[in-house]
């Protein structure tokens, strides 16, 4: 996977899920369309600019999921068409803030080809970990979730574990699907009729 997909996206359940449609809406295109542009300039903004130091992160309560990680990956893996293996290993999960940036520009830097100058949403594939933002300000501003950015690192896992689909700097080939899956997911269980009371709506 190429790095500005990458990074674009990272910046840019208790109880069962119930089912939703699979179907990719026109707002899913749209949106992956829209991004795709700005795609290519970010990841070369990125290359040029110097590290970055550590910021300070904010006080206060961080954004946390609303459904669980294992339901989460059940209504991924069924959109995706795959069925589970009770036997492959299910990625381990860490938050922005209790993971340091030398600690996260190790995970990435052989995948994205760079180290990151920030911590962004991510699977690093050979450590078979997903790294979340929990910024709660991030989300509210993109009016988007951390369950639905956990839905697209997902895509990522069973693509390579399920698939065998290689996840490299140079082919940005694997992400419109996760793109697809995010915007269902978040549109399916955050936003419309499937979401769990508590869940999604309001931000």
């Amino acid at each position: 996977m190429r790095l500005g997909w990458l990074v674009l996206v990272g910046i840019f359940l208790e109880s069962p899920l119930p089912a939703a449609s699979a179907q990719v809406g026109e707002a899913a295109l749209a949106e992956a369309a829209r991004g795709a542009a700005a795609i290519t300039r970010r990841a070369e903004g990125l290359r040029r600019q110097p590290p970055a130091a550590p910021k300070e992160r904010p006080p206060g309560p961080r954004a946390r999921l609303c459904y669980s990680p294992e339901d989460i990956l059940r209504a991924v893996a069924g959109y995706m068409g795959i069925s589970l293996r009770p036997e492959s290993p299910l990625p381990a999960l860490r938050y922005e803030s209790d993971i340091t940036l030398a600690e996260f520009q190790g995970l990435m830097a052989k995948q994205w080809g760079m180290r990151p100058p920030v911590i962004t949403n991510a699977f690093a594939e050979d450590a078979n970990v997903i790294v979340l933002m929990d910024d709660p300000g991030y989300y509210s501003r993109l009016g988007r979730w951390v369950d639905d950015s956990l839905a697209h690192e997902y895509v990522h896992y069973l693509q390579s574990r399920y698939r065998g689909q290689r996840m490299t700097a140079e082919d940005d080939s694997l992400e419109p699907e996760a793109v697809y899956a995010q915007s269902w997911f978040r549109d399916a269980y955050l936003r419309g009729p499937s979401r769990r009371p508590g869940c999604g709506l309001p931000q």
